[in-house]
């Protein structure tokens, strides 16, 4: 940008960038609202949802990077929608299977509320009640 500084035009060009990337956010938002994927109700989404990951949870083979034992993760990461819809079923978050990251073990209380448990892994299975 001429007659400014460097640091000058380097900050607005910043501040135009995200901007711009906001905006694109936006507008795939709303185009991924218009799809018809993103009418379906959410407690059908939930059960294709509770399909695939059974389908994955079979196969117990890392999918695109995510490991086996969190196909729900990979779930979460397709749209705003899905990943709402994901986070906010209970019932998602009941079959875990071990080892999991110690990091996500509070994440995964908090988002079953109170949804009877099933713990796998090897030969440790458990199935019970959230505190």
């Amino acid at each position: 940008l001429p007659g400014r500084s460097p640091q000058t035009a380097l900050a607005r060009l910043n501040r135009e960038r995200a901007a711009v990337t906001s905006l694109l956010v936006t507008l795939d938002a709303h185009i991924n609202a218009c799809a018809p994927v993103s009418r379906l109700p959410p407690e059908l989404l939930c059960r294709v949802f509770s399909d695939l990951v059974g389908l994955e949870l079979e196969d117990r083979r890392p999918v695109d990077g995510f490991p086996s034992t969190m196909p729900w993760i990979r779930l979460s990461h397709v749209c705003r929608h899905w990943r709402d819809v994901a986070l906010n079923d209970p019932a998602f978050w009941g079959d875990l299977i071990l080892p999991l990251p110690p990091q996500w073990a509070d994440a995964i209380l908090s988002r079953s509320q109170g949804t009877p448990l099933s713990l796998s892994g090897g030969h440790f299975q458990y199935t019970g009640k959230t505190p």
